[in-house]
C-alpha cells in the first residue's frame, strides 16, 4: 500500500496486508456479504461519521457491517 493510502474492499485477503504496510495503509473493510452496489454505498454513507472517527484516531483496519463500523 501506499504511504497515507486508505483502501475500501470486500476483499478479506487485504486485511493480512495491512500490518506488513507499516502503519502506511488503513483498509475500510466493508464486510456487506452479497450486497448491490447501491446497498454498499448506502451503507458505507451511513457508517462515514464512525469511520472518520475511526481514522482519526489511528485505526489501520475499520470493519464496517451493515452501517455499523467496528474497529
Amino acid at each position: 500500500m501506499r504511504i497515507g493510502a486508505i483502501l475500501v474492499s470486500k476483499d478479506e485477503d487485504f486485511v493480512s496486508l495491512v500490518p506488513s504496510s507499516q502503519g502506511q495503509g488503513r483498509l475500510i473493510w466493508m464486510r456487506t456479504g452479497n450486497a448491490s452496489r447501491a446497498a454498499i454505498i448506502q451503507t458505507f454513507e451511513a457508517a462515514l461519521p464512525q469511520l472518520l472517527e475511526a481514522l482519526a484516531s489511528g485505526e489501520s483496519i475499520i470493519e464496517v457491517n451493515d452501517g455499523q463500523s467496528s474497529s
